[in-house]
């Protein structure tokens, strides 16, 4: 009996194996039949799916023998702007005196027994005032935008304040709240003034505001482009013309499309045409998009960007004629092509290229790579023969403005990098955006807002203030708690402050300070200071 089960249990085997050997080569058959094209996309079908602009193939298994298919592309590798022929720019327009103001309020709450921050809210935000007369509208419309702004984060404000005074934080969970938003602005002369403002309270938003400088009224995206298609087309253009997209442009662009064609697109104004979001639009580079009327109207003093397509399109010689402008590399390194002139320029980045007009004629500007891998500003004349020529460089300051190169103030490398603490910036050195020194007084008061509070790592010797105004000698103790609130750059002396909250007990100190290397006695700041995050 046994050997007859083992003889069926031997066949069963046999029959498996057989049939295992018949798949195995009806698989290799069906594999070695299979037409290529069954696993390539093309790019007709890639065009409907709407899918990336570039797809391959992989292969499904080892075994498999159809070739990856080769990238496919949307747009036209060649392609490039067609800019106006010739312009007439009008350079009688002025930039305004535009400061902005701060309104800062501040709620602070201190353990009883300890007198430690255990909670603060802080309301902080930005407003125009035009100092310019003839401009009221302007000042009108600029009131209700960012006082309406202010007051919504007001009233967040006062909700959390009244919130704290209910019941006191946890001294092991403090509670630091902060409501304030931030005013870039991109443009601002007698015709135009464009800026983009972003708040921070429960989230984040953004949104930007062009206003008609002369009526106070807004200016629609409806108002400036004509042929929303033709717009899409050109930005579309101008992605895909890169043998490798970014992923970012071109997800970004599919989003954006629909805001665009029902004219919903946040945008703000340059001197030669819009920014949709995060791509610059020249209008002299595609002129069928926009309302001409807009544009070529500029100050003596401006800047303007490459849009794009990576390229300037500007009358730079007083012609009427248009030169486009663009960067490259051959051997021999990096130039520029101003109307078809090279020059060879120092340039180790792919940042943006700048053209800039001044009382002194046209500049070109680009970043280049400098400090901790950050950016700092070559600036080149351009000549009467459209070459270019060095004039300096440096790393633009906070002061002046990103639309008047007149404005703007450049200090050196190493004074930038040079480690300093509380927005003190000494030896004061600073040039012009065409080379000329500039004198700036030194920071005395620091963003106007104190620093800290802070508790006293090691005791400091210094000055103490008396009631009578005159200054003894005395020493800060470990584990005070003070405020940074100045820095008078005359004495050499960081100004310092008690931080009770009885503000009758609070005096003021001075203690010496090298702001050239952020040191108090020969220790840095932070060595002094317990609470400093090492940068300041």
């Amino acid at each position: 009996m046994k050997k007859c089960v083992a003889l069926v249990i031997a066949c069963a085997f046999l029959m498996s194996a057989v049939a295992c050997k018949k798949s195995d080569a009806s698989e290799k058959e069906s594999s070695d039949t299979i037409p290529a094209s069954s696993e390539t996309v093309t790019s007709s079908e890639t065009e409907e799916t709407g899918s990336s602009s570039f797809e391959t193939t992989e292969p499904t298994a080892p075994t498999t023998t159809t070739a990856p298919t080769e990238t496919t592309r949307k747009g036209d590798p060649n392609w490039k702007p067609t800019p106006l022929e010739s312009m007439s720019i009008d350079t009688s327009h002025k930039n305004l005196d535009i400061p902005l103001d701060f309104v800062t309020e501040k709620h602070v709450v201190n353990d009883p027994d300890t007198d430690d921050e255990v909670a603060c809210v802080t309301c902080r935000y930005q407003t125009f005032t035009v100092n310019d007369k003839g401009f009221e509208e302007l000042q009108k419309t600029l009131d209700e935008i960012l006082m309406g702004d202010g007051e919504r984060l007001e009233k967040l404000y006062d909700q959390k304040v009244t919130e704290l005074k209910k019941s006191l934080p946890s001294t092991e969970e403090p509670m630091f709240e902060n409501y304030h938003n931030h005013i870039y602005l991109g443009r601002a002369d007698d015709q135009i003034v464009s800026f983009e403002l972003s708040s921070w309270d429960d989230s984040y938003s953004e949104k930007c505001y062009n206003i008609d400088s002369k009526t106070g009224k807004i200016i629609s995206f409806d108002d400036v482009v004509k042929d929303k298609d033709v717009l899409c087309e050109y930005i579309e253009s101008a992605i895909y013309k890169e043998d490798y997209p970014s992923e970012y442009y071109v997800n970004h662009l599919e989003e954006m499309i629909p805001k665009i064609k029902d004219g919903t697109i946040d945008f703000r104004f340059t001197f030669d045409g819009i920014i949709v979001e995060t791509f610059y639009v020249s209008a002299v580079n595609c002129p069928d998009c926009f309302n001409m009327d807009y544009f070529f109207s500029v100050p003596g003093s401006y800047i303007i960007t490459e849009d794009i397509s990576n390229t300037i399109s500007w009358d730079i010689d007083g012609d009427g004629k248009v030169e486009m402008i663009s960067m490259g590399s051959d051997s021999d390194g990096r130039y520029v092509n101003i109307g078809g002139v090279k020059t060879n320029v120092r340039s180790n980045s792919d940042y943006r290229i700048h053209l800039a007009h001044t009382s002194t004629g046209f500049y070109m500007n680009f970043g280049v790579l400098c400090g901790s891998d950050d950016r700092c500003e070559v600036i080149y004349h351009i000549n009467n023969d459209k070459t270019v020529e060095y004039v300096t460089e440096g790393c633009l300051t906070d002061m002046g403005n990103d639309y008047d190169p007149e404005s703007m103030v450049l200090e050196t490398e190493d004074q930038h990098y040079n480690i300093r603490f509380f927005g003190i910036k000494e030896p004061c050195t600073y040039y012009s955006f065409t080379g000329d020194p500039i004198e700036v007084k030194p920071r005395d008061t620091m963003f106007g807002e104190p620093y800290g509070p802070y508790h006293m790592k090691v005791d400091v010797e210094g000055k103490v203030k008396n009631d009578d105004g005159t200054w003894k000698n005395c020493t800060l103790k470990t584990d005070a708690k003070v405020l940074v609130i100045g820095y008078d750059s005359s004495t050499k002396e960081l100004i310092i402050s008690d931080a009770y909250s009885d503000e009758s007990k609070n005096k003021t100190y001075r203690i010496p300070y090298d702001a050239s290397k952020g040191q108090i006695n020969g220790e840095f700041a932070f060595s002094v200071f317990d609470g400093m995050a090492y940068g300041g």
